[in-house]
């Protein structure tokens, strides 16, 4: 789980609406909309802006307000081409050497004055499930892993980019559980054994999940290029029936 991503507002007191005739779009930061289906918050962010449910009460029905649904607008600029090559660099070197899947942190800088706020990457210390035997390691597809300091003061925690090795680019069971909390971009690579790699990205805001056409969140595709030369050294692969040697303390912490 990523717990500090985009501030999502979900503990402090805000204006309430209902949802009848005299209802307006969303004009002030964070509001609470009462309407035929049940309870939204919705709130605008530097980065995105949305309504998600928040009563999850089946088949609630308020008379005499109308419906309301789920919503957002992103206001993100899509990952650089640069970054989007360095992580499927980073996941292929992981599946080639180990035959697992890896993970990324995705940063976002605050907007300041004209100043265009950037992105970055990082990957955290993470421990590859799966057995040593003879003829290598067999990786089990399940990671855990840790948490990297932010690139600056500016910076907040935007979401994760993983890797499903050769698997197909979806968003399991696990990924979900992991991604519920806070607000951010989840992205997931699949087929990094291929020459065309695919991908499929999601926002979450609390409990809710939305699906994101890649191209808004991705820049395409371009020339290769390689990952941080601390990105790799930050993944280790369990110990298992052989042990390997791994590096003194175990898995590497952030720097």
């Amino acid at each position: 789980m990523i717990p500090e991503v985009f501030p999502a507002m979900v503990h402090a007191v805000f204006p309430v609406v209902s949802k009848d005739e005299h209802f307006v779009p969303l004009d002030v930061s964070a509001r609470y909309v009462i309407a035929a289906n049940g309870i939204f918050l919705e709130q605008r962010t530097p980065f995105f802006a949305a309504a998600v449910r928040v009563d999850r009460v089946a088949g609630m029905r308020v008379e005499g307000l109308e419906p309301h649904a789920e919503w957002l607008e992103l206001a993100l600029p899509p990952l650089d081409s640069d970054y989007v090559a360095q992580a499927v660099s980073f996941f292929r070197t992981v599946y080639q050497r180990w035959g697992g899947e890896a993970i990324l942190l995705l940063f976002r800088e605050r907007p300041e004055g004209e100043r265009p706020a950037r992105w970055a990457l990082d990957a955290p210390p993470q421990l590859m499930s799966g057995q040593w035997h003879a003829d290598g390691f067999h990786a089990a597809m399940r990671l855990a892993y840790g948490s990297c300091d932010k690139p600056g003061p500016a910076y907040v925690r935007a979401g994760s980019i993983h890797s499903h090795g050769a698997g197909a680019a979806y968003h399991s069971d696990t990924d979900v559980q992991d991604e519920v909390g806070g607000a951010g971009l989840h992205i997931t690579v699949g087929r990094v054994d291929a020459a065309l790699p695919e991908f499929a990205a999601s926002f979450v805001v609390g409990e809710t999940r939305f699906t994101v056409p890649v191209e808004d969140v991705l820049a395409p595709l371009e020339a290769p290029r390689d990952p941080p030369p601390h990105w790799l050294p930050r993944v280790a692969p369990a110990t298992g029936h052989v042990r390997p040697a791994l590096p003194a303390g175990g898995v590497p912490r952030c720097a």
